[in-house]
């Protein structure tokens, strides 16, 4: 009885995992009629984003990968330094959703470059490839790694349908629909 007592307890027990946010440093806000306030989605956007994540997620997060810890200021000087340049004033056809600029070995540096504050274990970060009007899609790596050594342990790019009212929203969407993925992605 014991031993099934602890193989359950054990089965339970999941590596915490630490989310470091969502990661716009890489994001291309594509469409010509969606993104025009430049200077909100490029500079108010990427933070509002995150503390909606850290507000309104982490209990999903938690159910989808067990212990969870947030520490969204990592990906904050990264997200500082979004551009307009990131803002592609074009509608594209259906190529635009299928490519991807962001390499694996994109991902590794931009994880390399996080000051994980001493942090161990398990990371997650978000990193968002682009967000496209026309095809009413926000496409994201979804990115385990190792705290300590910042090397990527898991990666995976996913796109999910944008909805909701109102800008925020109709874009957050597409962060929130990442919880299936994150579950199915995490490194035992």
């Amino acid at each position: 009885m014991t031993l099934l007592l602890a193989l359950l307890l054990g089965a339970k027990s999941a590596t915490p995992v630490t989310f470091v946010g969502i990661d716009y440093s890489q994001a291309l806000f594509v469409g010509s009629g969606d993104f025009n306030d430049v200077p909100q989605v490029t500079g108010y956007y990427p933070g509002e984003w995150n503390r909606l994540w850290a507000k309104e997620m982490m209990e999903d997060l938690a159910k989808a990968t067990g212990p969870v810890s947030q520490a969204i200021d990592i990906v904050a000087a990264n997200n500082a330094k979004v551009t307009e340049a990131q803002v592609v004033r074009t509608d594209g056809g259906d190529g635009v959703v299928a490519d991807s600029e962001i390499t694996p070995d994109t991902l590794a540096t931009l994880v390399r470059g996080y000051d994980m504050k001493g942090a161990e274990g398990l990371a997650l970060v978000l990193v968002v490839d682009r967000y496209v009007k026309l095809q009413e899609t926000g496409c994201t790596w979804v990115v385990y790694f190792d705290a300590g050594t910042r090397d990527v342990l898991a990666k995976q790019r996913v796109c999910e349908a944008a909805s909701g009212f109102g800008f925020r929203n109709y874009w957050f969407r597409t962060a929130k629909e990442l919880v299936n993925d994150i579950k199915k992605l995490k490194p035992r």
